[in-house]
């Protein structure tokens, strides 16, 4: 009994540490691409295209990602984050042609749209995923 008991303690420690594991790569791909975006923005303000194409280019990645995460767990989220990967990517081609404002907008309006859906702010300030 105590062999099983041993066993069973052994294997909710491995899965609540792969978890977590799972949620810190989350959480830096999310912050990964807040960075990103907030040089996205000043890149286009200045109308810099390499360089806001380049971020466009590393947030899709991330989203990439984010949506393999959420297959995972198969979430709906899945479905969220392939079309903000897809906008960015979008993005990423207008900036190259110095005309990204519009796509910005958009891609962010699908950023916004998930995190309506699937973030919940909790009381000290933190977020938790609704999956």
């Amino acid at each position: 009994m105590k062999k099983v008991m041993l066993v069973l303690v052994a294997m909710l420690a491995i899965s609540v540490s792969g978890k977590a594991q799972a949620d810190a790569e989350f959480v830096g791909w999310m912050k990964g691409i807040a960075a990103a975006n907030g040089s996205l923005r000043k890149n286009v303000e200045a109308k810099a295209g390499a360089e806001a194409a380049a971020d466009a280019t590393k947030i899709a990645d991330l989203l990439g990602k984010v949506k393999a995460h959420f297959e995972a767990k198969k979430s709906h989220a899945a479905m969220m984050a392939g079309e903000s990967q897809a906008a960015f990517a979008k993005v990423a081609e207008a900036a190259k042609a110095g005309e990204a404002t519009e796509a910005l907008k958009t891609a962010g309006a699908t950023c916004g749209g998930c995190h309506n859906a699937h973030r919940e702010k909790a009381a000290d300030g933190s977020y938790t995923i609704k999956y």
